[in-house]
C-alpha cells in the first residue's frame, strides 16, 4: 500500500490516529478513486472535509472515535489499514471489528430492511406521484444496501459492481434490477441529476463537493450505470433524512418515472423481498 501521495496530509492532521478506509483499502480502487481517511480525533459530529494531494486526488477526510458503536460505521472498519497509531488504539478496534463482523454485517442489513419497508409504506402513502415514486426507488436502494451487508459490504461508489456480483440473496437483487433504472444513464442525464442532488445538499458542508468529485471520477472512468446508481442514494438518503426540498428537485435527482401503476407494483414488491429477508435475519 504505496501512501506517498498523501503523507503530507496525513502529517498535517495533528496527533491523532489515521487510517485508510474505503476501496483503496482493500484494493478495489480505479484510478480516479480518492483516498478515504479517517481522522480518530473523537469529534464525530464534525462533516468531512476534502483536499487534494500533490498528485492531484482527492483525499476526504472523515471524523472518527474508538468507541463508535453504529453499526454501519463499524462495517466501513473491518478493512481499515492503519496509517499512524502512537497511542496503540487502532489495532485493538480492528480486531474487535474483524472478530464481530457477521453479527454487524447483520445488523447494517436489518436495519436497511426495516428502512426499505418504511420506505416503501411513504411511497404507498404517497400524497403526490412524484414522492411516490421517490420514496419507491429510495426503498429499492436500502433494500440493495441490505443485500450488499448480507455479502459483507458497504454501500460505496462500487455498489452497483458488487450487486452484479453476488455469491448470496443475488435473486432479490434480480428481481427488483428494472426499478433501478441504471439503463437510461447517459452524461447528460447524469449531468442533470448532479445538479439537482448536490442542490439538494447545498448548504450542507461540503458534500456538494465530495458529490461532484465522485460523479467527475466515475465519469472519466466511463462509469455511467454506477455514477448513476451513486447519485440515486445519494438523493435518497436526503430524503431519508428529511432534506426540506422542493419535489422537482428530488424527482430529477432520482430520475424517477411517472408511473402510478408501476411505482405502487414496485413499492409493494419491495416491501415484499426486504420482509422476507428480515424473516430470515430473525430466524
Amino acid at each position: 500500500m504505496r501512501l506517498d501521495g498523501i503523507r503530507d496530509i496525513v502529517d498535517n492532521l495533528g496527533p491523532w490516529p489515521v487510517a485508510l478506509t474505503g476501496c483503496r483499502a482493500n484494493n478495489t480502487a480505479y484510478a480516479m478513486c480518492g483516498y478515504d481517511i479517517v481522522l480518530f480525533d473523537e469529534n464525530t459530529a464534525t462533516a468531512p472535509t476534502m483536499v487534494k494531494s500533490p498528485d492531484n486526488q482527492a483525499v476526504i477526510i472523515y471524523h472518527g472515535s474508538t468507541s463508535e458503536s453504529r453499526p454501519q460505521v463499524l462495517a466501513g472498519y473491518h478493512n481499515m489499514r492503519i496509517i499512524r497509531d502512537d497511542t496503540m488504539v487502532l489495532a485493538p478496534l480492528v480486531n474487535s471489528v474483524k472478530s464481530h463482523i457477521s453479527k454487524i454485517f447483520v445488523d447494517c442489513a436489518r436495519d436497511s430492511l426495516t428502512d426499505a419497508i418504511m420506505c416503501s409504506a411513504k411511497s404507498l402513502d404517497g400524497k403526490t406521484q412524484d414522492m411516490a415514486a421517490c420514496w419507491q426507488k429510495c426503498a429499492g436502494i436500502r433494500l440493495c444496501d441490505a443485500v450488499l451487508a448480507m455479502n459483507h459490504f458497504i454501500p460505496s461508489s462500487h455498489s452497483l459492481h458488487h450487486l452484479r456480483h453476488l455469491n448470496y440473496n443475488a435473486d432479490t437483487i434480480k428481481g427488483i434490477s428494472d426499478m433501478l433504472g441504471v439503463e437510461r444513464a447517459s452524461t447528460i442525464l447524469i449531468d442533470r441529476m448532479t445538479k439537482a442532488v448536490t442542490g439538494i445538499y447545498g448548504g450542507y458542508e461540503t458534500m456538494p463537493d465530495i458529490i461532484q468529485q465522485k460523479t467527475g471520477a466515475m465519469l472519466q472512468e466511463r462509469r455511467l450505470a454506477d455514477c448513476y446508481y451513486y447519485l440515486c442514494r445519494q438523493a435518497g438518503i436526503a430524503l431519508y433524512q428529511s432534506y426540506t426540498r422542493p419535489e422537482f428537485a428530488y424527482r430529477i435527482a432520482m430520475d424517477v418515472e411517472r408511473n402510478v401503476s408501476h411505482t405502487r407494483e414496485d413499492a409493494t414488491l419491495v416491501s415484499r423481498h426486504a420482509e422476507r429477508l428480515l424473516k430470515t435475519l430473525n430466524a
